[in-house]
């Protein structure tokens, strides 16, 4: 949690709810890989969901979890951050 209060104020909130939705929609058997950067924790995380391939990453422009597909360089597929709600958020994970 330090990290988010540090460097992420603006979804410090909501990630532990992403966090959960993440443990619980992600396929069986596959890993949550997260990412680094010169040997220290980045800010991406990649999971696998109904078989494809997903990369979260935080936007420090826009202070917003994205969502992105295959890669992150991939498809955007959603955004959120403290202002999004529970049942928004849901949404997102469930049409994932």
């Amino acid at each position: 949690m330090e990290r988010t209060q540090d460097h992420a104020s603006e979804v410090e909130q909501i990630i532990l709810a992403m966090a959960g939705a993440v443990i619980l929609k992600k396929d069986v058997g596959t890993p949550i890989e997260v990412g680094t950067y010169r040997g220290n924790t980045a800010n991406l995380l990649w999971v696998i969901i109904k078989g494809q391939r997903y990369v979260f990453t935080y936007d420090h422009n826009g202070g917003r979890v994205i969502i992105r597909q295959g890669s992150t360089q991939g498809q955007e597929i959603n955004s959120f951050n403290n202002e999004t709600t529970m049942s928004r958020l849901i949404r997102i994970f469930n049409e994932l």
